[in-house]
C-alpha cells in the first residue's frame, strides 16, 4: 500500500491503473468513507463506501460532525457525533474555519473563529456565506466585505466602503465613456440635422411676431393724427383777414 495520500489505494491496496476512475479509500481519513479518483487526482466527491443506505455518516470535510446521506446524495442536515450529543462548541458545518455553538437540540447563530483565542483577522461571515467579517479579537464587528475566492480583504478600513466605491468609479467611468461615444456618434450622424431644425424653427417663429406687431402699432397711430390736424386749420384762416386794408387807402388818395 502506498504511503503517498495523495494516490489511490483499493480495498486491496493497489493503486489503479493509469488514467482508471473510481471509488477509493479517502486519503483524508474520514472513516468509512469513499473519494473519486477522475484517473490523475482525488476530487471532491465522496459517499459512503459501497454507496451506503440512508444514515448518519462521518461529515465528508469537518471532524467531530456527522452528515445525512439520503442514500444518493449528501444532505445538509449535519449534528456532532455520538447519541444525544450535549451543548457546546462544535466545528461549523459549512464553514471550517468557525466554531458554532449546538444548544443540545440544534445549531444557533452563536460563531466564532475556530481555535484558542483566535486573532483579529477576516473570516467567513457566520450568517452569510457570500460574504466575509472582521473578529476584532473578542465579538464580531460591522465591518464586512464580499468573499472572494483567493483573496483576503485588507485589514484597515471598511471594506464594503471600498467595494462600493470602486463599483460607484467604474459606474461613472463607464458612464463617461457612454456620453463621449455617442457624442463622437452624433456629430456625424444626419440625424443631428433634423433636431437642428425643429429647434431653430420653434425659436424664431414664436419670437418676432410677439414683439413686432405690438410695438409698432401703438407708435404710429398716436403720434401723427394730433400734429397734423391742428397745424394748418389755424394758419389759413387768420392770413386773409389782414390783407384786405390796402384797398381803402387808395380811394381815400383820388379824391381830391
Amino acid at each position: 500500500m502506498t504511503d503517498d495520500p495523495t494516490q489511490p489505494s483499493g480495498a486491496a491496496g493497489a493503486a489503479p491503473a493509469a488514467g482508471q476512475a473510481g471509488w477509493y479509500r479517502d486519503p483524508h481519513g474520514r472513516p468509512g468513507l469513499e473519494r473519486w479518483w477522475d484517473g490523475q487526482r482525488f476530487v471532491d466527491r465522496t459517499r459512503p463506501i459501497g454507496g451506503g443506505d440512508a444514515g448518519w455518516y462521518a461529515h465528508p470535510t469537518q471532524a467531530g460532525l456527522v452528515r445525512w446521506w439520503d442514500g444518493t446524495a449528501w444532505t445538509e442536515s449535519a449534528r456532532p457525533e455520538g447519541i444525544n450529543p450535549s451543548s457546546g462548541w462544535y466545528p461549523d458545518p459549512e464553514r471550517g474555519s468557525l466554531m458554532r455553538w449546538w444548544d443540545g437540540k440544534g445549531w444557533t447563530r452563536k460563531a466564532r473563529p475556530a481555535g484558542d483565542n483566535p486573532a483579529p483577522n477576516w473570516y467567513p461571515d457566520p450568517d452569510d456565506v457570500e460574504q466575509v467579517r472582521y473578529w476584532d479579537g473578542r465579538e464580531w464587528t460591522r465591518r464586512t466585505a464580499p468573499a472572494v475566492a483567493g483573496a483576503a480583504p485588507e485589514k484597515r478600513g471598511n471594506g464594503a466602503l471600498v467595494a462600493l466605491i470602486v463599483v460607484l468609479v467604474a459606474a461613472v467611468a463607464a458612464v463617461g465613456t457612454y456620453l463621449v461615444l455617442t457624442g463622437t456618434d452624433d456629430d456625424d450622424d444626419p440625424s443631428d440635422t433634423t433636431t437642428t431644425t425643429e429647434t431653430t424653427t420653434t425659436t424664431t417663429t414664436e419670437a418676432p411676431t410677439t414683439t413686432t406687431t405690438e410695438a409698432p402699432t401703438t407708435t404710429t397711430t398716436q403720434a401723427p393724427t394730433t400734429t397734423t390736424t391742428q397745424a394748418p386749420t389755424t394758419t389759413t384762416t387768420e392770413a386773409p383777414t389782414t390783407t384786405e386794408p390796402p384797398p381803402t387807402t387808395v380811394e381815400e388818395e383820388q379824391a381830391p
